[in-house]
């Protein structure tokens, strides 16, 4: 046989052995292989199979809608740098320009492996207590920066002798330990006022904050509380550099003590405040209504959900090139370090744009997320009616679908198609269905506020008009719940309630004792250590009135004395160390010799008639 014959035998064919090449719409999510297997090169099932246009409802006027232009292509005829020619790509298939549009056909997801590595990264074990849970994500040397500084701030501005209030003492990371703790405990444990907490009385006392701190010394260190030095030099475009310190260890740990899983959500709190500051907003949606606003990245799904891995207070400054709701989403993915790693995020019509989610398929970021119909590239024929849905798609593998149950609902997503799922039976036994975008959605957007309703359940924060503070304790909330995630994500099993009891245990059990927080602690001094002679009464500054340390320490000497021994103990004469009746042998020197009445009328709510008459003539 000739060449010429082996060619003419090898490229004709009749058309009875003619295969017609395999042909499928995008609505296709079957593999090569699945392909091969079901049709088997044979195009007989075709016509009656799921993927017919007519069926469908997908227009199938050309081959045009068939037809791939994939987001970045490998496969180079010239010696084009791969980066320039994906960028040169992307660009060209942007929202906004001309080779951008949508159709009418089901979308082709383009799906990005998950390469994030989920998980706890802090040093902890499922037995780990909620004291060490707390402590990896809000470390010691954060309780010594506030030590620092609070002592900084008083001696850069002496505080204001007071007749009731000792002077200012050097706070330590034990005393601050304790003062958080009570905070924590103060959340749990609701007063109508601050006071309540230090009553007396026994139907409104709590014996724990009066053992631990006395309530000036609590006031005094609330009123001290510092975080930056005011005297250091800030950038001026920094307006939060009160708080810069505390708000770099909690940006850094957040990030570090925890990785979430694939789905993430972004959206906006608003922290009530009704100081003045210039970046306070007004949401008649919110329930603070008033207040300062951030931006927060959580985890949606697993028991972890609720995490907040990046966060970012608006503080006014958001301009950029890109728009501020595309500024805050961009942000925060970087600073939880989850781009190009196969993420799922879910936001609000607030953030969702064409823009937006273009950009994110760029950095291997799928995005879901109810949108505005006046966002620019937006389809502006969408037409459903009601139970019913209608979508377009563009060639970038993003789809706009619109469904109308009580009212119009916009969808756009990178990740989903037009398919319509079935729930489960509601209370009455309805079952109903909607598209599966839209209850992706309802399951995913739950993290920022499950977070914000773990944080104001048992809140630490109180009226105060520095907005600095206010924050900080906001911040004390948010970490508190994310310490509650990572016990979860542990395998605990502990509510919030317990976990925050369980760690304010540990904080005021680190904490200092209670004689060093006493507004007048004692001299440290002991009964054999101070000579007879020298216990004496002395006149005091201001004629004010001081216990007997060693008569109020001395027990009765009989049973039957101890009304007497009572009214002893309230003799305050002298701050000097007395003790027992010496006190009184030496009363008629102290007072004036020649007026017994006058002796008479200063211990006569003191001692009996009879006491007076041995030891004061």
């Amino acid at each position: 046989m000739t060449a010429l014959a082996v060619a003419s035998s090898l490229f004709s064919c009749n058309e009875e052995d003619y295969t017609p090449p395999l042909k499928l719409p995008r609505t296709s999510d079957l593999s090569e292989v699945e392909i091969s297997t079901r049709f088997d090169g044979d195009d007989s099932d075709w016509e009656g199979s799921e993927f017919d246009t007519e069926e469908s409802g997908v227009d199938d006027d050309s081959d045009e809608d068939f037809d791939y232009v994939p987001l970045v292509d490998t496969s180079l005829d010239s010696d084009e740098p791969l980066a320039e020619y994906v960028r040169r790509h992307w660009e060209r298939n942007a929202p906004g320009t001309p080779s951008f549009c949508w159709s009418k056909r089901e979308n082709f997801v383009r799906r990005h492996c998950f390469e994030g590595t989920p998980g706890v990264k802090a040093p902890l074990e499922d037995s780990s207590t909620p004291l060490e849970v707390f402590t990896s994500v809000f470390p010691e040397e954060l309780f010594q920066t506030i030590v620092d500084e609070t002592n900084r701030y008083v001696r850069q501005n002496p505080r204001t002798p007071s007749s009731h209030m000792k002077g200012w003492e050097d706070t330590t990371v034990r005393e601050v330990r304790s003062y958080v703790g009570l905070r924590f405990l103060m959340g749990l444990q609701s007063k109508r006022d601050q006071r309540e907490w230090w009553s007396t009385d026994p139907l409104m006392s709590s014996s724990v904050f009066a053992k631990t701190m006395t309530r000036d010394r609590y006031d005094a260190l609330t009123s001290a509380l510092h975080f930056a030095d005011n005297e250091g030099e800030h950038p001026a475009e920094d307006r939060l550099w009160k708080l810069r310190p505390v708000l770099d260890v909690l940006e850094s740990t957040y990030r570090s003590a925890f990785v979430p899983n694939k789905n993430v959500t972004v959206d906006e709190s608003l922290w009530a405040f009704k100081g003045r500051h210039h970046a306070l907003q007004y949401n008649p949606s919110k329930r603070a209504r008033r207040g300062l606003k951030v931006y927060k990245l959580c985890s949606s799904d697993g028991p972890e959900a609720g995490y907040t891995a990046a966060f970012k207070i608006y503080m006014g400054q958001d301009r950029g090139v890109f728009p501020s709701s595309m500024k805050a989403v961009t942000d925060l993915l970087e600073k939880a370090d989850l781009f190009d790693k196969g993420y799922q995020l879910y936001t609000d019509n607030w953030y969702t744009s064409p823009t937006l989610f273009h950009y994110l398929q760029a950095r291997k970021t799928s995005a879901v997320g109810t949108v505005r119909l006046n966002r620019r590239g937006m389809p502006s024929d969408l037409q459903a009616s009601r139970g019913q849905i209608d979508f377009r798609s563009s060639k970038t593998g993003m789809i706009c679908l619109q469904w109308v149950d009580k009212r119009p609902v916009t969808m756009l997503s990178t990740a989903h198609t037009s398919k319509v799922v079935t729930l489960p039976p509601n209370r009455r036994g309805v079952e109903r269905s909607k598209p599966e975008v839209v209850a992706a959605y309802n399951n995913g957007m739950k993290g920022v506020d499950l977070s914000d309703q773990l944080a104001q359940s048992y809140p630490t924060t109180r009226k105060t008009v520095k907005w600095y503070k206010k924050i900080f304790f906001y911040l004390l909330d948010m970490t508190t719940t994310n310490a509650l995630a990572i016990h979860r994500a542990l395998g605990g099993k502990l509510t919030q309630f317990e976990f925050r009891k369980e760690l304010v245990r540990g904080l005021l059990q680190q904490g200092g004792p209670r004689g060093s927080f006493r507004r007048n602690p004692p001299q440290a001094r002991h009964e054999e250590e101070v000579p007879q002679q020298a216990h004496l009464p002395v006149d005091t500054p201001h004629r004010r009135w001081r216990r007997c340390v060693l008569c109020w320490r001395k027990p009765p000497a009989q049973e039957g004395d101890q009304g007497d021994v009572q009214l002893l103990r309230h003799l305050t004469l002298s701050s000097t160390v007395l003790s027992g009746l010496p006190c009184l042998k030496v009363v008629g020197q102290f007072m004036p010799e020649d007026n017994l009445k006058e002796k008479h009328r200063a211990f006569r709510h003191f001692m009996p008639e009879a006491w007076i008459k041995e030891y004061c003539t």
